[in-house]
Protein backbone atom coordinates (compact mmCIF):
# COMPACT_ATOMS: atom_id res chain seq x y z
CA UNK A 1 0.00 0.00 0.00
CA UNK A 2 1.44 3.50 -1.21
CA UNK A 3 1.44 6.13 1.67
CA UNK A 4 0.83 9.58 0.45
CA UNK A 5 4.45 10.31 0.93
CA UNK A 6 5.42 7.60 -1.43
CA UNK A 7 2.88 8.75 -3.95
CA UNK A 8 4.30 12.22 -4.00
CA UNK A 9 7.77 10.96 -4.30
CA UNK A 10 6.82 8.51 -7.56
CA UNK A 11 5.14 11.55 -8.86
CA UNK A 12 7.93 13.72 -8.31
CA UNK A 13 10.11 11.18 -10.33
CA UNK A 14 7.70 10.88 -13.05
CA UNK A 15 7.75 14.74 -13.64
CA UNK A 16 11.50 14.74 -13.22
CA UNK A 17 11.93 12.01 -15.90
CA UNK A 18 9.47 13.47 -17.81
CA UNK A 19 11.50 17.30 -17.64
CA UNK A 20 14.31 15.38 -18.34
CA UNK A 21 13.37 13.62 -21.69
CA UNK A 22 11.90 17.34 -22.40
CA UNK A 23 15.44 19.25 -22.48
CA UNK A 24 17.58 16.56 -23.21
CA UNK A 25 19.97 18.02 -25.82
CA UNK A 26 19.69 16.64 -29.27
CA UNK A 27 22.67 16.49 -32.16
CA UNK A 28 22.53 17.73 -35.75
CA UNK A 29 22.85 15.02 -38.42
CA UNK A 30 26.69 13.96 -38.55
CA UNK A 31 26.71 14.89 -42.79
CA UNK A 32 26.12 18.89 -40.90
CA UNK A 33 30.46 18.12 -41.11
CA UNK A 34 30.42 18.01 -44.54
CA UNK A 35 27.42 20.68 -45.40
CA UNK A 36 28.95 23.58 -43.06
CA UNK A 37 32.17 22.98 -44.66
CA UNK A 38 31.15 23.72 -48.05
CA UNK A 39 28.73 26.66 -46.97
CA UNK A 40 32.25 28.61 -46.96
CA UNK A 41 32.64 27.13 -50.31
CA UNK A 42 32.29 30.45 -52.21
CA UNK A 43 34.45 32.39 -49.57
CA UNK A 44 37.33 29.43 -50.34
CA UNK A 45 36.78 29.61 -53.94
CA UNK A 46 40.14 32.58 -54.87
CA UNK A 47 42.14 30.39 -53.09
CA UNK A 48 41.09 26.88 -54.16
CA UNK A 49 41.78 28.66 -58.05
CA UNK A 50 45.08 29.36 -56.56
CA UNK A 51 45.74 26.32 -55.54
CA UNK A 52 44.95 24.70 -58.80
CA UNK A 53 46.89 26.46 -60.81
CA UNK A 54 49.85 26.68 -58.52
CA UNK A 55 49.69 22.55 -58.63
CA UNK A 56 49.44 22.69 -62.50
CA UNK A 57 52.69 25.26 -62.58
CA UNK A 58 54.51 22.35 -60.34
CA UNK A 59 55.04 24.46 -57.39
CA UNK A 60 53.32 23.59 -53.91
CA UNK A 61 53.38 27.71 -52.58
CA UNK A 62 49.77 27.89 -54.52
CA UNK A 63 48.81 24.48 -51.73
CA UNK A 64 49.87 26.28 -48.73
CA UNK A 65 48.49 29.31 -49.41
CA UNK A 66 45.05 27.43 -49.62
CA UNK A 67 45.84 25.30 -46.33
CA UNK A 68 45.62 28.54 -44.80
CA UNK A 69 42.04 29.16 -45.10
CA UNK A 70 40.95 25.10 -45.65
CA UNK A 71 42.01 24.79 -41.76
CA UNK A 72 40.28 27.01 -40.16
CA UNK A 73 37.21 26.68 -41.87
CA UNK A 74 37.41 22.71 -40.88
CA UNK A 75 38.34 23.62 -37.29
CA UNK A 76 35.35 25.32 -37.10
CA UNK A 77 32.95 23.28 -38.86
CA UNK A 78 33.94 20.62 -36.58
CA UNK A 79 33.74 22.85 -33.20
CA UNK A 80 30.31 23.84 -34.33
CA UNK A 81 28.86 20.55 -35.29
CA UNK A 82 30.55 19.15 -31.64
CA UNK A 83 28.87 22.17 -29.57
CA UNK A 84 25.83 22.95 -31.07
CA UNK A 85 22.95 21.18 -29.29
CA UNK A 86 18.68 22.08 -29.52
CA UNK A 87 15.96 20.75 -27.70
CA UNK A 88 12.50 21.75 -26.31
CA UNK A 89 12.33 23.16 -22.85
CA UNK A 90 9.55 25.09 -21.27
CA UNK A 91 7.84 25.65 -24.33
CA UNK A 92 10.82 26.91 -25.93
CA UNK A 93 12.85 26.02 -29.00
CA UNK A 94 16.54 26.14 -27.15
CA UNK A 95 19.40 26.10 -29.62
CA UNK A 96 23.39 26.14 -27.88
CA UNK A 97 26.44 26.82 -29.62
CA UNK A 98 29.65 27.05 -28.36
CA UNK A 99 32.10 25.64 -25.81
CA UNK A 100 34.16 28.68 -23.66
CA UNK A 101 31.61 31.55 -25.52
CA UNK A 102 28.30 29.78 -24.86
CA UNK A 103 25.73 31.43 -27.27
CA UNK A 104 21.80 30.60 -26.46
CA UNK A 105 19.42 31.16 -28.45
CA UNK A 106 15.65 30.65 -27.59
CA UNK A 107 12.58 30.74 -29.82
CA UNK A 108 8.69 30.56 -27.78
CA UNK A 109 6.87 27.40 -29.65
CA UNK A 110 3.86 29.62 -29.56
CA UNK A 111 5.78 31.82 -31.99
CA UNK A 112 6.97 29.98 -34.41
CA UNK A 113 5.07 30.46 -37.37
CA UNK A 114 6.72 28.11 -40.23
CA UNK A 115 9.51 24.95 -40.13
CA UNK A 116 11.33 25.70 -43.27
CA UNK A 117 12.73 22.83 -45.36
CA UNK A 118 16.33 23.79 -47.80
CA UNK A 119 16.87 21.32 -50.08
CA UNK A 120 20.01 20.73 -52.89
CA UNK A 121 21.14 18.26 -54.78
CA UNK A 122 23.21 16.72 -52.32
CA UNK A 123 21.03 17.37 -49.55
CA UNK A 124 18.86 14.70 -51.78
CA UNK A 125 21.42 12.42 -51.72
CA UNK A 126 22.07 12.21 -47.92
CA UNK A 127 18.34 12.32 -46.81
CA UNK A 128 18.98 15.92 -45.04
CA UNK A 129 17.80 18.97 -45.24
CA UNK A 130 18.91 22.51 -43.83
CA UNK A 131 15.72 23.66 -41.12
CA UNK A 132 15.27 27.55 -40.82
CA UNK A 133 12.57 28.13 -37.90
CA UNK A 134 10.63 31.41 -38.97
CA UNK A 135 8.15 33.56 -36.60
CA UNK A 136 5.87 36.11 -37.37
CA UNK A 137 8.39 38.93 -36.12
CA UNK A 138 10.37 38.99 -39.16
CA UNK A 139 11.39 38.60 -42.43
CA UNK A 140 14.81 36.32 -41.04
CA UNK A 141 14.56 32.86 -40.02
CA UNK A 142 14.76 32.96 -35.72
CA UNK A 143 17.28 29.93 -36.03
CA UNK A 144 18.92 27.68 -38.45
CA UNK A 145 20.27 24.05 -38.16
CA UNK A 146 22.29 22.87 -40.60
CA UNK A 147 21.63 19.95 -41.14
CA UNK A 148 18.84 17.19 -40.38
CA UNK A 149 17.87 14.29 -40.92
CA UNK A 150 14.31 13.89 -42.44
CA UNK A 151 13.11 11.86 -39.96
CA UNK A 152 14.39 14.45 -37.00
CA UNK A 153 12.80 17.10 -38.62
CA UNK A 154 9.21 15.09 -38.79
CA UNK A 155 10.22 14.68 -34.92
CA UNK A 156 10.79 18.16 -34.33
CA UNK A 157 7.94 19.46 -36.43
CA UNK A 158 5.63 17.42 -33.94
CA UNK A 159 7.29 18.32 -31.17
CA UNK A 160 6.81 22.14 -31.76
CA UNK A 161 2.93 22.22 -33.80
CA UNK A 162 1.45 19.09 -31.65
CA UNK A 163 2.91 20.65 -27.87
CA UNK A 164 0.28 21.15 -25.69
CA UNK A 165 2.71 23.33 -24.09
CA UNK A 166 0.36 26.33 -22.19
CA UNK A 167 2.47 29.33 -21.55
CA UNK A 168 1.26 30.99 -18.42
CA UNK A 169 0.65 34.77 -18.28
CA UNK A 170 0.30 37.10 -15.52
CA UNK A 171 -2.03 39.75 -17.58
CA UNK A 172 -5.11 36.72 -17.93
CA UNK A 173 -7.58 36.72 -16.66
CA UNK A 174 -10.25 34.64 -14.83
CA UNK A 175 -12.57 33.55 -17.25
CA UNK A 176 -9.75 32.69 -20.20
CA UNK A 177 -7.91 30.96 -17.16
CA UNK A 178 -11.31 28.91 -16.46
CA UNK A 179 -11.64 28.70 -19.95
CA UNK A 180 -11.15 25.24 -22.15
CA UNK A 181 -7.88 24.48 -23.41
CA UNK A 182 -7.98 23.00 -27.33
CA UNK A 183 -5.43 21.44 -28.99
CA UNK A 184 -5.70 21.70 -32.76
CA UNK A 185 -3.91 18.48 -34.55
CA UNK A 186 -2.26 18.85 -37.93
CA UNK A 187 -2.75 16.22 -40.10
CA UNK A 188 0.39 14.65 -41.05
CA UNK A 189 -0.76 14.45 -44.78
CA UNK A 190 -1.04 17.30 -47.31
CA UNK A 191 -2.29 17.47 -50.95
CA UNK A 192 0.38 18.26 -53.19
CA UNK A 193 -0.83 21.69 -55.18
CA UNK A 194 2.30 22.19 -57.83
CA UNK A 195 5.40 20.37 -58.02
CA UNK A 196 7.55 22.15 -60.05
CA UNK A 197 10.12 19.67 -62.44
CA UNK A 198 13.39 19.20 -62.02
CA UNK A 199 13.96 20.30 -66.07
CA UNK A 200 12.37 23.65 -64.82
CA UNK A 201 14.36 24.12 -61.85
CA UNK A 202 17.58 23.82 -64.08
CA UNK A 203 16.09 26.14 -66.60
CA UNK A 204 15.66 28.44 -63.67
CA UNK A 205 18.89 27.55 -62.23
CA UNK A 206 20.39 28.55 -65.45
CA UNK A 207 18.94 31.45 -66.89
CA UNK A 208 18.61 33.39 -63.65
CA UNK A 209 21.79 32.46 -61.01
CA UNK A 210 25.08 34.68 -61.16
CA UNK A 211 26.64 31.58 -60.58
CA UNK A 212 26.80 31.28 -64.20
CA UNK A 213 28.77 34.61 -64.87
CA UNK A 214 31.42 34.23 -62.18
CA UNK A 215 31.89 30.64 -64.52
CA UNK A 216 31.97 32.47 -67.57
CA UNK A 217 34.29 35.04 -66.12
CA UNK A 218 36.87 32.59 -64.66
CA UNK A 219 36.76 30.82 -68.37
CA UNK A 220 37.75 34.05 -69.90
CA UNK A 221 40.34 34.41 -67.32
CA UNK A 222 41.98 31.12 -68.56
CA UNK A 223 41.25 31.47 -72.42
CA UNK A 224 43.02 34.56 -72.49
CA UNK A 225 46.55 34.19 -70.06
CA UNK A 226 46.27 30.32 -70.71
CA UNK A 227 49.48 31.24 -72.43
CA UNK A 228 51.45 33.67 -70.03
CA UNK A 229 50.74 31.33 -67.23
CA UNK A 230 52.71 28.98 -69.06
CA UNK A 231 50.39 26.39 -67.16
CA UNK A 232 50.92 22.29 -67.24
CA UNK A 233 47.62 20.49 -66.27
CA UNK A 234 49.93 16.97 -66.14
CA UNK A 235 51.68 18.42 -63.16
CA UNK A 236 49.02 18.04 -61.11
CA UNK A 237 49.61 14.33 -61.08
CA UNK A 238 52.20 14.17 -59.22
CA UNK A 239 50.37 16.11 -56.13
CA UNK A 240 47.77 12.81 -56.50
CA UNK A 241 48.21 9.19 -54.92
CA UNK A 242 48.96 6.86 -57.54
CA UNK A 243 46.02 5.54 -59.45
CA UNK A 244 44.75 5.08 -62.89
CA UNK A 245 44.47 7.37 -65.58
CA UNK A 246 40.84 7.17 -65.84
CA UNK A 247 39.86 7.47 -62.08
CA UNK A 248 41.71 10.69 -62.11
CA UNK A 249 39.69 11.91 -65.08
CA UNK A 250 36.43 11.36 -63.22
CA UNK A 251 37.47 12.30 -59.84
CA UNK A 252 38.20 15.79 -62.50
CA UNK A 253 35.01 16.05 -63.94
CA UNK A 254 32.90 14.75 -60.94
CA UNK A 255 35.01 17.88 -58.71
CA UNK A 256 34.07 19.61 -61.40
CA UNK A 257 30.52 19.20 -61.77
CA UNK A 258 30.47 19.42 -57.97
CA UNK A 259 32.08 22.95 -58.22
CA UNK A 260 29.57 23.94 -60.87
CA UNK A 261 26.78 22.78 -58.82
CA UNK A 262 28.21 24.97 -55.54
CA UNK A 263 28.48 27.83 -57.52
CA UNK A 264 25.00 28.05 -58.85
Amino acid sequence: MQTPDSRQNSTSGSAASARSAEIKAKWLHPSSLIFELLSHFRELLIPIVIAVFSAARGSLTGLYFALLFFVPAVMYSVFRYFTLRYSIHDGELVVRQGLIYRRVRTVPLDRIQNIDLVQNVLHRMFGVAEVRIETASGSEAEATLRVLSIKQVANLRSEIFHSDYQPSSTSATADELAAPTTIVERSPGGITLLEIPNNWLLKSGLASNRGMLIIGILAGLYFQFDEQLNLDWKQIRKFLPEIEASVVGFLMVAGLVLAVLLIL
